[in-house]
């Protein structure tokens, strides 16, 4: 009698319960990943091209350059001095024939000191102004400075020009007539600038 062993062929391993819905799940959280990163690559790629090429669009903002002072060398004391005397003899020069005329003209015995002092006086200080106010605003020097080699200029080292230099020549007669109050701070301070030079923003300076 055959005694026959049976032996069980290995079929197909059953599929647990539950394991294909996860891998599909886990597939599908891998595709999900991917595409974010793929995602958050191309939002920060393009984030950067934005950012590069408004980097480029923005052109960059060039400062001035500050204006440097132009360096102006005070004239010395004497040399303005000795201007002021040159100039002086001009102006009474150009105030005498006028007054000369008016006293020939006077009858005899009248007191002329009396009579045209105030005239001469007022004379002077008219022509001393149109002296300085058209030497210094149309060429920058009187003729006795320009012979010293110095001349007035205003902040920027050019030529006043004609109403600031109007304003400094009136000035420049009331501080000489008032005991020459003007003209000290030129004598004390090392930029030898008078009164009448601080106020209206001039200085004066040996010529180029």
């Amino acid at each position: 009698m055959d005694h026959t062993v049976l032996t069980p062929v290995p079929g197909p391993v059953p599929a647990m319960p539950g394991a294909g819905a996860g891998r599909l799940r886990d597939d599908f959280d891998l595709d999900r990943d991917l595409d974010l990163d793929l995602d958050g690559d191309l939002d920060g790629d393009l984030d950067l091209d934005l950012d590069c090429d408004r980097d480029l669009d923005h052109e960059p903002e060039i400062e001035p350059e500050a204006e440097a002072e132009p360096d102006l060398a005070p004239a010395p004391l004497r040399l303005q001095a000795m201007s002021a005397i040159l100039d002086g003899v001009l102006i009474a020069a150009g105030t005498a024939p006028p007054i000369l005329i008016a006293a020939w003209a006077l009858p005899v015995g009248v007191d002329l000191t009396r009579a045209l002092l105030p005239a001469a006086l007022a004379l002077a200080a008219l022509v001393a102004i149109a002296y300085g106010t058209l030497a210094h605003g149309l060429l920058g020097a009187t003729p006795g400075e320009r012979l010293l080699g110095i001349a007035v200029a205003d902040r920027d080292g050019g030529t006043p020009g004609m109403g600031r230099a109007a304003l400094r020549a009136s000035l420049a007669l009331v501080g000489t007539l008032a005991l020459g109050a003007g003209l000290w701070p030129a004598i004390f301070t090392r930029s030898r600038r008078t009164l009448h030079d601080r106020l209206v923003g001039t200085r004066v300076v040996r010529a180029p």
